[in-house]
């Protein structure tokens, strides 16, 4: 009688762990997919065909601020550990809550590294006040949510450079900050 609980048991246990390992398997595809492309090096994307013959949206590569954001990234040597530009859907959720009103033209590159929270983002904008202020907001969030599952990224985030001129606004989250602020420096010139 012992022998069948314990058997029952144990079978009930190896269900339970193979159901939560499909859940969390689900939940970490889904939330992958809302907000990164599959990881490549960078180069100018060119437009996917699937086989239905529908067409998968890429990344705007062609304004200026794709050449700002790709020059930093190239220079500061992140090309291998970056995904490909996010595309505008990704990018107005991710730092503006859905409203693209704020900018006219952006580029921004986030690490393919799991829990490693380099970025480099360019937004051309009338308004740089109100991008910085949307930036800011989404650094608040990127810390807290690193302070609960990648402390080691802590410090990286609250030194990020948030740079601006009368064109652009520029977010940098990376390990050597000081070679980016050289770089953001001039390109801002």
């Amino acid at each position: 009688s012992s022998d069948v609980c314990s058997s029952d048991l144990r079978r009930h246990m190896s269900k339970k762990y193979v159901g939560s390992i499909l859940l969390l398997s689900l939940l970490t595809g889904c939330y992958w997919d809302e907000y990164h492309e599959e990881s490549v090096t960078i180069q100018k994307p060119t437009t996917t065909v699937t086989p239905e013959a529908e067409q998968v949206e890429e990344a705007e590569t062609s304004g200026k601020a794709y050449e700002k954001a790709t020059e930093i990234v190239e220079q500061l040597q992140l090309q291998d550990t970056m995904d490909k530009p996010l595309v505008e859907g990704a990018i107005k959720g991710l730092f503006f809550q859905g409203d693209d009103s704020k900018y006219t033209d952006a580029c921004v590159y986030l690490s393919n590294i799991a829990g490693n929270s380099n970025t480099v983002a360019v937004f051309q904008t009338n308004n740089s006040n109100d991008v910085k202020a949307s930036l800011q907001t989404y650094l608040e969030s990127a810390e807290a949510n690193a302070q609960e599952y990648f402390g080691e990224e802590v410090n990286k985030i609250k030194n990020a450079l948030l740079d601006s001129n009368d064109k652009y606004v520029v977010l940098v989250i990376a390990d050597d900050m000081e070679q980016a602020k050289n770089i953001v420096e001039k390109i801002l010139k």
